[in-house]
């Protein structure tokens, strides 16, 4: 696959965080994540990310939806794999009912995407891969993020997923240098960065950090099943962002999209 620079340049208005919404609790304390955080860090202190998975989370509700911040008819950002979901799923982004897929199974970490919101001058914005038109036209340029499993799909927007649980948790950058998989040259995680990490552990409530050892539920939740940098977007402020509850979201089908590289 053809590596890009995908570090942005582009100076954009930080947006100001803030959610009163519960943290996701991890069954490790955040371990396993931080310490993927820590190991891409590379300064101002090596090894040591200024991200704390367990402080610094968007709230819940805040990165239900999201936006590129780019201007014009087209805008486009880059997404890279941290950690890839070999189990068989897919994870793409998706609009009302209609979804385009940017990873599946084959893809492993350090492999990248280009996402491509194209104007089509009607209000609607026809998705582009890597290129490569998807087929698929979303009703607004707001979009959430979805990780199938094969058994289940869980979504950015926590009122969707059937257990009624976060299974995404967001962090924004803060100016570290970072040094990610697939050969990419060193660059600075900015705030129009976000990691997103992913959990596919049914029933997320019910998980015990002090369960009994045949609980499968206690020795999960580390939310490093699948885990992804995405630059050049921020999240959608509420309620904004609820304006795409109304566009048939539960009625979604996952479209698997061609992703050809250019």
């Amino acid at each position: 696959m053809k590596r890009m620079v995908y570090f942005a340049a582009v100076a954009v208005g930080v947006l100001v965080l803030s959610s009163t919404a519960q943290a996701v609790s991890f069954s490790d304390g955040g371990a396993a994540l931080q310490g993927l955080l820590d190991g891409v860090t590379v300064g101002p202190n090596p090894g040591v990310s200024s991200v704390d998975v367990n402080t610094d989370q968007l709230g819940d509700g805040t990165d239900a939806y999201w936006e590129l911040t780019a201007s014009g008819g087209s805008v486009s950002t880059m997404i890279i794999q941290l950690q890839s979901y070999g189990n068989g799923g897919t994870f793409g982004v998706y609009n009302g009912a209609n979804a385009v897929t940017l990873f599946d199974s084959t893809d492993v970490v350090g492999d990248s995407v280009l996402l491509e919101l194209r104007d089509n001058g009607d209000g609607t914005y026809r998705v582009k891969v890597n290129g490569s038109n998807s087929g698929v036209n979303f009703n607004t340029d707001h979009f959430g993020y979805f990780l199938d499993t094969g058994s289940a799909t869980y979504y950015s927007d926590t009122q969707l997923n059937v257990d009624a649980q976060d299974h995404m948790v967001a962090y924004q950058g803060e100016n570290d240098a970072v040094e990610l998989p697939g050969g990419v040259p060193v660059g600075t995680w900015t705030p129009n960065e976000y990691v997103l990490a992913w959990e596919d552990a049914y029933d997320l409530a019910s998980f015990s950090q002090d369960g009994p050892i045949n609980d499968y539920r206690s020795l999960d939740a580390e939310y490093t099943d699948f885990v992804v940098m995405v630059e050049s977007v921020n999240p959608v402020p509420e309620p904004a962002s609820l304006a795409l509850l109304g566009l048939g979201v539960l009625g979604l089908v996952v479209r698997r999209s061609s992703r050809k590289v250019c």
